[in-house]
């Protein structure tokens, strides 16, 4: 691996670097978001980012050559079966090597205005990335010519979503210290304090914690590991309306494939069922069914905790929504969501132990936050979803969920979208309504005792 920033070396030179060499590899850069160019024996053949508005198929779609929903089912496949889109879009839409070639050559002038519009970038080239030439894709592209596209395109303007830190999860080098040192200060009191010894130890525990995160989310668009009981559930042949309640990793994943065409003019989810019927109009329930790479080692315990956690949560959601003009199967689809980044920190914690519970319950209280808000942003969720993880949440949404979080079982657990300063909704919103939700919610904890 080859490391370094751009700030002592010219773009141009890097790329002339690589095409004079004939290198073969990945290089990538590292700024507001990822973005990645292959070489082959010195040509570019493709090019990535994890900017939502800077992959292949949104752009496919933005050109005209697919329409979105069409586009989405393929991208959504592939991914799940593990195939290149490319190939994909060539064997099962039609589109001809040289409308792809085109368009890839397009989208390298794009993400390249995209490197050189960023102020500080660090990148780096890995020679042993497994480099393919796809579908003989040669995109004619030299450092000079593709440096000229890019610099053609910066007075364009920029998108706003390209202006925005993608958000990073912590899993190595600098993104990972900064994380752990911010773990220590707000877990470990003065008083109490951290010896060399316990610190290393905490170090290395806090790393191997990451370590496995970034096995499972590291790559892809935002999936999660899902429970062997929601992957086995997807061999019934009749999913029915209510299929989907407390089952939050498999109503994750859905919405994930449900979003990958950001800005293509496509309904948005509303309802645990509407979710459903969209995936099977996709066609995507088998293959999620059939991914066992996406299947996590059981723990039985947690897994109907967070089972019983995500449908609670909903029915009180769905309870709290009624009084603040808010629809209730929204509210249950946003307590699914919600639920599924704290679940998957508590997983990874089942098996991997923290001695010091400061410590522990400050990753519990950030980390699913920065997995959320990571996942979300990566996964392109609709904006009224992806803002349930940047607390505060001051909306009927919001405090439908906060209000109903009190019902849960250790409900410190959970997320606080009001970031502890509970007297923001009555600030902000109708008291009258807030008083009306909050009574919904005492009646809902009233009959769910009365139901024991």
């Amino acid at each position: 691996m080859i490391y370094g920033k751009l700030t002592g070396l010219h773009l141009g030179d890097l790329l002339q670097w690589l095409q004079v060499g004939g290198l073969s590899g990945r290089l990538s850069f590292e700024g507001h978001w990822e973005h990645h160019l292959d070489f082959l024996d010195g040509r570019i053949v493709y090019v990535a980012s994890d900017c939502p508005r800077e992959r292949l198929a949104g752009y496919l779609v933005r050109r005209g050559l697919i329409p979105a929903e069409e586009a989405r089912t393929i991208l959504s496949r592939s991914i799940l079966q593990r195939k290149l889109l490319t190939e994909e879009l060539v064997e099962r839409r039609g589109i001809s090597r040289v409308e792809l070639q085109q368009a890839v050559a397009d989208l390298a002038g794009i993400i390249t205005r995209s490197i050189l519009s960023e102020k500080e970038l660090r990148f780096s080239f890995d020679p042993e990335y497994a480099t393919r030439d796809l579908l003989n894709l040669d995109l004619n592209l030299d450092a000079n010519s593709l440096l000229l596209e890019a610099a053609r395109r910066l007075d364009e303007e920029v998108s706003e979503e390209l202006l925005q830190p993608g958000r990073k999860i912590p899993f190595e080098g600098e993104h990972f210290e900064e994380f752990f040192r911010r773990l220590v200060s707000s877990g470990i009191s003065e008083e109490e304090g951290m010896g060399g010894q316990a610190y290393v130890e905490a170090h290395s525990t806090i790393q191997q914690i990451m370590q496995i995160l970034a096995r499972w989310l590291a790559t892809g668009p935002g999936l999660v590991p899902m429970t062997a009981g929601q992957i086995e559930s997807l061999q019934d042949t009749e999913l029915r309306p209510g299929f989907l309640a407390g089952k939050p990793q498999l109503v994750w994943n859905l919405l994930v494939l449900a979003s990958t065409i950001p800005d293509a003019d496509l309904p948005a989810v509303k309802s645990l069922d509407e979710l459903l019927e969209l995936a099977g109009k996709m066609n995507v329930l088998g293959d999620l069914g059939a991914a066992q790479n996406w299947r996590r080692p059981e723990n039985p315990p947690l897994e109907q905790l967070g089972s019983e956690v995500s449908l609670k949560w909903a029915e009180a959601a769905a309870a709290a929504a009624a009084p603040l003009d808010l629809s209730p199967p929204l509210a249950k689809l946003s307590a699914h969501i919600l639920s599924v980044p704290t679940d998957l920190v508590l997983w990874v914690l089942g098996s991997i132990g923290i001695r010091q519970r400061g410590l522990r319950q400050a990753l519990l209280e950030h980390l699913p936050e920065i997995l959320g808000q990571a996942l979300s942003f990566r996964a392109s969720f609709p904006k009224t979803l992806q803002s349930l993880f940047f607390p505060p949440v001051i909306s009927p949404l919001g405090a439908a969920l906060e209000i109903s979080r009190s019902v849960l079982p250790s409900a410190s657990l959970w997320p606080d979208l009001l970031g502890g300063d509970s007297g923001l909704l009555f600030e902000h919103l109708d008291a009258n309504r807030l008083r009306a939700a909050s009574e919904a919610i005492r009646q809902f904890r009233d009959q769910s005792v009365s139901d024991l």
